[in-house]
Parts: structure tokens; C-alpha cells; sequence
């Protein structure tokens, strides 16, 4: 019999604060959740990617231009990546961002989440704690951008509207 996590949907499976092994929690839907929200904690045919829209001490948003040679070739991207067994979307993202960009992170809030084809991106607001040692690794270029400026990068479908929601 499954038990009630007594956790807000939006917060249950994806924070494993609720005390439930996340099997549970996620068949059970105590919690209350879709079952596309809800996977953000199993593999259920849902790619969940953790974004990151980090500001620098002056305001400006941190975006990473991908590499020419990989997939969605010069498109500017939040930094972030593909969500591992047994992590929650926050540990993710400060995963990524030190092995991308060797930097380290606070999560404010979470802005969003959008999916498409099959890809649940999760998009998180917060503040880049050691501009200092950024160290491009993954990205072709990297760039500070204010947020109309951001507005003119080459984005991905949908990115605007997640922007256009720090107006």
C-alpha cells in the first residue's frame, strides 16, 4: 500500500524530501502529480534536462554556444544536462555546471518546466557563486548576455517564452 508524501506536487519526487522511495511515489501518485512531472525521478521514456539561467554579479545572464560538431549545432543554450539515476534535478544542475563550466552555483528557484518531444527541460534562476575560475570545457564560445540581448541569441524553440518570463 502505497502512503501519501505530504508534499506539494510540484516539490514530491523531484526533491526526495518526501521520504518515499521514488518508485513509490511515483506509481502511487499520492503525490499527486502527472505522470510527466512525476518522472523527473524515473525513467519513464521522459529525458529530464536541468537549465540553468545564472546571473554574474552584474546582472547578466551566462549562455554557452554548443559546439558546431554535436548535435543542435551553434545554438545558445542555459547550461545544464541530462538528469542521473538517483539525482534530484538541483543536484544535476550544479553537476553540470561544474563539469561544463567549473562552476559552482545557488538555485533560487525553479522558473519553468517545458516539454517537447519527449524532453522535459527544467529551467532553475540563480546566482554563479565563482566567476573566477570558469572554464570553458563543452561549449564552443560562452558569453555574459542581459536579458534583451539574450532575446537576440540563436535559441532553441520556446526559449524566449522562458526568458521573456524574468521581464
Amino acid at each position: 500500500m502505497s502512503k501519501d508524501c505530504g508534499m506539494a506536487s510540484a516539490d514530491c519526487c523531484t526533491s526526495r524530501d518526501c521520504g518515499m522511495a521514488s518508485a513509490d511515489c511515483c506509481t502511487s501518485r499520492d503525490c499527486g502529480m502527472t505522470n510527466v512531472n512525476c518522472c523527473a525521478s524515473r525513467d519513464c521514456g521522459i529525458t529530464n534536462v536541468a537549465c540553468g539561467i545564472m546571473f554574474d554579479t552584474e546582472g547578466n545572464i551566462l549562455m554557452g554556444l554548443r559546439d558546431a560538431r554535436g548535435p543542435n549545432p551553434n545554438y545558445w543554450e542555459f547550461p545544464g544536462g541530462q538528469l542521473e539515476p538517483h539525482e534530484t534535478l538541483e543536484e544535476c544542475l550544479i553537476r553540470e555546471w561544474v563539469e561544463e563550466l567549473n562552476l559552482h552555483i545557488s538555485i533560487e528557484r525553479l522558473l519553468c518546466t517545458t516539454t517537447y518531444n519527449n524532453i522535459s527541460c527544467h529551467f532553475f534562476v540563480g546566482k554563479i557563486e565563482d566567476i573566477e575560475n570558469l572554464r570553458i570545457q563543452v561549449h564552443q564560445y560562452i558569453g555574459f548576455y542581459n536579458i534583451n540581448d539574450v532575446l537576440q541569441l540563436r535559441l532553441f524553440d520556446g526559449d524566449d517564452k522562458v526568458i521573456k518570463m524574468l521581464l
